[in-house]
């Protein structure tokens, strides 16, 4: 019996970005894969970037592979980033910034399986203060269809206390949402909105942490693990950076996406 026709989708990137002020520079895309409908195998690598003082990297690598896998009866998708050794302005810092996504479509056309494994940040610096963060891709593996995390947002307290903040909606902007009525996973644009960081700490003296948000006065604002969930897709990006003074600008490290769709 033939197997349906499946449309991949896998893409993964490095680094990039786009400086407005002092200059306009824009900070090309480094290491970009990219799978066609079909599936296939796409990888890319590149040392040693540098984008004057604005954005360095001693090595980006990504990888993207889709395929049909006979032992689990379904399409594997697989997108990662890793990029080392990066600069944002001489002032954040990063070891490593590893983000993994796997998707596993079944044959039979039930709910994708999307999950962040493998997904970590290495020794992260604001200004050469340590920022200790805590990732938790252990919920979004337990969760990993939008059926049952959206079951257990709307119908089970504990997990709402405990990960209600993490899910943004158009009206809470990030906060946790009071519920009216029956409770809902919350969507804006299409997108369930949310971040897999669990927890953020540093001794930084003028940095605030909110949730997965880092704003620092003189710099901007520091994005870590947001994730866009669909019932067919997800999409994480583990870094990414809007710069407001002096430079200005908006830079996206280490981003994988992950989605594909049965056609009968």
């Amino acid at each position: 019996m033939d197997k349906p026709r499946f449309i991949f989708r896998g893409n993964a990137v490095g680094v990039g970005g786009h400086i407005s002020d002092p200059e306009d520079v824009i900070l090309w895309v480094q290491g970009s894969s990219s799978l066609p409908v079909i599936g296939g195998y796409s990888r890319s690598a590149t040392e040693r970037i540098k984008f004057a003082d604005y954005l360095s990297a001693d090595s980006v690598k990504t990888q993207t592979n889709g395929d049909f896998s006979e032992k689990e009866q379904a399409f594997k998708t697989v997108a990662t980033s890793t990029v080392r050794h990066v600069s944002i302005t001489q002032r954040l810092t990063a070891e490593t910034l590893d983000a993994t996504l796997i998707s596993t479509h079944p044959v039979d056309g039930r709910e994708p399986t999307i999950v962040p494994t493998g997904t970590t940040v290495t020794n992260l610096r604001l200004d050469g203060y340590p920022i200790t963060v805590k990732l938790d891709v252990d919920l979004f593996t337990k969760y990993g269809t939008l059926a049952s995390l959206s079951k257990a947002y709307a119908s089970d307290d504990a997990f709402f206390k405990r990960y209600g903040s993490r899910f943004q909606s158009s009206e809470t902007k990030g906060t946790t949402p009071k519920p009216r009525g029956k409770r809902e996973l919350p969507v804006v644009s299409g997108y369930v909105m949310c971040s897999i960081v669990d927890e953020i700490r540093t001794d930084h003296p003028k940095a605030r942490v909110a949730g997965n948000v880092i704003t620092l006065p003189g710099f901007g604002r520091i994005y870590l693990g947001e994730l866009l969930i669909t019932s067919v897709s997800r999409r994480l990006t583990l870094l990414r950076v809007k710069l407001g003074s002096p430079v200005t600008g908006d830079m996206a490290c280490s981003e994988v996406e992950d989605n594909g769709i049965i056609i009968i």
